[in-house]
């Protein structure tokens, strides 16, 4: 599984490269897709740091898988409600990013510490099992970023779908054929995020006991990090930017036409 998640990084560092240099950058989808591919990739190092048991050789990215965790889930949807939406940004939108900046201001001391003393809360979080409990926090109880963490996945792949179908709806046929392959990976890319933050989000707040939690939690999670970027990166629409979308102002598509035509009826 290690070889499986440095592939997985590699492949996220590059779709990340590619879309910071060569991708339009011109809109608030563009700009929240890079932001999640640049926490995603910190992600997936220090998962992969984690079960090769190397962390301890890297002690300057413990806590940082959580904290771009809180980053990518909310630019993750972000980046699909401008593309799906076009709306203009909104300063309430920055609320989804409550979790990070908390987290950060929670654990500022630890980040900002020496090498050693690092070190020493690593080796008290194994010694406890408590890698992902976050036990050393100064304002939460034992536990709760774990549960807010899983919390916002689940509910932010909820808000997705929800979204995607309230765009069907609206749409109809004619927008689903003319979107399809878009909305399709949308949809895939939400049951996951709901598929491996769940489970744990049980197990955290009612204490579900999970014994194939390889099948249940892993396995999406791992799917999540491979076709996030992959669809990415043989999307070239996805890749470049999303000025080819129905969305866009320059070439509005028979579902733009619709909504200009039923705001003149």
């Amino acid at each position: 599984m290690d070889k499986l998640v440095l592939i997985c990084s590699f492949f996220v560092t590059v779709v990340c490269i590619v879309r910071c240099c060569l991708s339009s950058k011109k809109s608030l989808s563009d700009l929240f897709l890079n932001l999640s591919l640049l926490a995603l990739i910190i992600i997936t190092i220090v998962y992969y740091l984690g079960i090769t048991d190397k962390l301890v050789e890297f002690p300057h990215f413990y806590r940082l898988g959580t904290l771009s965790t809180f980053i990518y889930m909310p630019a993750s949807f972000l980046f699909i409600k401008y593309t799906l939406e076009k709306s203009r940004f909104q300063v309430t939108d920055l609320l989804f990013f409550t979790p990070a900046l908390l987290f950060l201001a929670d654990y500022l001391p630890f980040f900002l510490s020496s090498t050693e003393n690092k070190l020493l809360a690593i080796q008290y979080d194994i010694t406890h099992e408590a890698i992902y409990q976050h036990v050393q926090s100064r304002w939460m109880p034992h536990g709760t970023y774990y549960i807010v963490q899983n919390g916002l996945g689940v509910f932010l792949g909820i808000l997705q779908l929800n979204m995607i179908a309230s765009l069907l709806k609206l749409g109809g046929k004619a927008f689903y054929i003319d979107n399809k392959h878009i909305i399709q990976w949308f949809a895939v890319w939400s049951f996951l995020l709901i598929a491996s933050c769940l489970p744990d989000l049980l197990n955290g707040t009612i204490g579900y006991s999970i014994n194939i939690k390889d099948y249940i939690y892993v396995t999406p999670c791992l799917l999540l990090y491979f076709l996030y970027p992959i669809s990415i990166l043989l999307n070239p629409r996805l890749l470049y930017g999303s000025r080819g979308f129905w969305i866009s102002k320059d070439q509005p598509s028979k579902f733009r036409q619709l909504l200009n035509h039923l705001s003149l009826s």
